[in-house]
């Protein structure tokens, strides 16, 4: 896969995902701000794919991005002509195409651009993923059901459409998710004495917390999602305005390559929260010299006291 620099003409940023949005879209990496959700792809670290639907649910156009780290920080630029091998391979027969065009609209019935092959799966022009595969559907009364199957053309050596077969993920790339999803189950310990922790890991944007330091109303945390082109990152939350809003809204990430570099940051972020409390907070000792003050300035505090059983004569 060629990996050199390319000019795209559309870089987008990643967006915070919204309050409970993330535990809806699952396996999401990153949301941009245009809406889409992209999804990691596992045959080439630095390329992430978008779905056929934003985060609404809205039907648009799936793309292909590549992720490059530049001056303000994370951004995705489209590359559709990007050459990435596909994760999914054929598997069984080939599926006959039975009809063009798929009845459909319950309300408003219409043909709709797809097939309907001979098995009865509803394959739509509009539902198809960054890859060209067609997701597959239950056509049912106007309606298309997912079915969560994939299926890819057969094209014969003019480009000419033959039938379908469906497709499923690589077996190899299956491996290294269980291998992932045991780094995860790993970093689910209590690190202190060892007992596993039944409750499950903190995530947040794809990124699994690994450290938390609390500072006043603060919290700041190191992450990691190992399939991300910046595999560690810090962010810190207002627990207080989390508490009255609800979920848990990290913001102000650093990311980083480097564990050990992210740890250090980590670090300054927590003692410069500090920092900024004692200055805001005064010490005891200065609490009290400056109780005593207030009290020797009030009225009637000028003239000595008398000592205790003197009589006024």
């Amino acid at each position: 896969m060629n990996q050199e620099p390319r000019t795209e003409s559309v870089q987008l940023s990643p967006v915070p995902f919204p309050p409970g949005m993330e535990k809806d879209l699952e396996g999401v990496e990153y949301l941009l701000e245009t809406g889409e959700v992209l999804y990691s792809c596992p045959t080439a670290p630095d390329y992430f794919v978008s779905d056929n639907r934003l985060a609404d649910g809205t039907l648009t156009t799936p793309h292909i991005y590549r992720a490059v780290t530049g001056e303000d920080g994370l951004v995705f630029c489209r590359d559709d002509t990007a050459n990435i091998p596909s994760p999914y391979e054929m598997q069984g027969p080939d599926l006959p195409i039975q009809q063009e065009g798929v009845p459909y609209g319950l309300f408003h019935p219409r043909i709709e651009p797809g097939y309907i092959l001979k098995n009865g799966i509803a394959l739509l022009e509009c539902e198809k993923d960054a890859y060209g595969n067609y997701k597959g559907g239950a056509g049912i009364d106007g309606m298309f059901l997912q079915t969560g199957r994939l299926f890819a053309p057969v094209k014969d050596e003019g480009g000419t459409l033959l039938s379908f077969r469906e497709v499923q993920e690589r077996p190899e790339l299956r491996e290294n998710y269980l291998r992932i999803a045991e780094l995860e189950t790993e970093q689910n310990y209590n690190q202190i004495d060892g007992i596993i922790n039944n409750e499950p890991p903190r995530v947040n944007q794809g990124y699994v917390i690994l450290e938390s330091v609390e500072v006043g109303n603060k919290e700041f945390v190191l992450a990691e999602n190992p399939r991300a082109p910046q595999p560690f990152v810090t962010w810190m939350r207002n627990m207080d305005n989390d508490r009255e809003r609800g979920g848990e809204n990290f913001f102000w990430g650093h990311y980083f390559t480097d564990k050990d570099e992210a740890q250090k940051d980590l670090a300054s972020r927590v003692d410069g929260e500090r920092g900024h409390l004692a200055e805001r907070r005064p010490s005891l000792l200065e609490r009290l010299k400056r109780g005593q003050a207030k009290v020797a300035k009030r009225p009637g505090r000028d003239a000595p006291e008398k000592p205790r059983g003197e009589m006024e004569r």
